[in-house]
């Protein structure tokens, strides 16, 4: 249960982290309907605090589509290992799911092109994952298809949204109030 400071700064519950480059897949390419390897992210120690209990992935996504045309997420799921490089790699399973699978077992049509082409700007959240028994290392993968080639594009950028601290992770995100002032 939330404290009542907690719900008016709801915001400090929660960090990001950058989960890698971001990625231009065109239509037909080599990456168009391809599993997509994100950059190994430690998981923050809380600034020393409590470790994160769930990991968030967030796409921001701009995307050029024909009319009719379709950009769908066909797959994501995430892994944990013990070290950046990969080590000891495995799927988050069903025990690591926070309310489903874990998994985007798609497709989810993320956009559709309007008359005349349509270049549309979207955020798309994944599944949340528990991270009680993880390793220290988190990575995501994704499977995004686009309908039309060599036409439609899509340019994608992947954060990952770390919650559950159940307390503030970072000082530098903490609002301190003086009641005095």
């Amino acid at each position: 249960m939330l404290s009542l400071s907690q719900m008016r700064q709801f915001g400090s519950l929660f960090n990001g982290s950058y989960g890698g480059d971001a990625q231009n897949i065109i239509a037909g390419g080599g990456q168009d309907g391809a599993e997509n390897d994100r950059d190994w992210v430690l998981i923050p120690d809380g600034g020393g605090k409590k470790r994160p209990e769930s990991a968030t992935p967030v796409w921001t996504i701009t995307t050029t589509l024909d009319a009719t045309e379709t950009l769908s997420l066909v797959a994501a799921n995430g892994q944990h290992a013990s070290d950046v490089s990969g080590t000891g790699a495995a799927d988050f399973d069903l025990k690591h799911s926070v309310g489903g699978t874990g998994k985007v077992t798609g497709p989810v049509v993320l956009a559709v092109g309007g008359g005349g082409g349509t270049t549309a700007k979207l955020v798309y959240r994944g599944p949340t994952l528990s991270l009680v028994g993880a390793n220290v290392a988190i990575r995501f993968q994704d499977t995004f298809a686009l309908s039309r080639a060599v036409t439609d594009t899509v340019d994608i950028q992947l954060t990952i949204i770390w919650g559950g601290y159940g307390k503030e992770p970072t000082d530098e995100f903490a609002l301190v109030v003086d009641s005095n002032a």
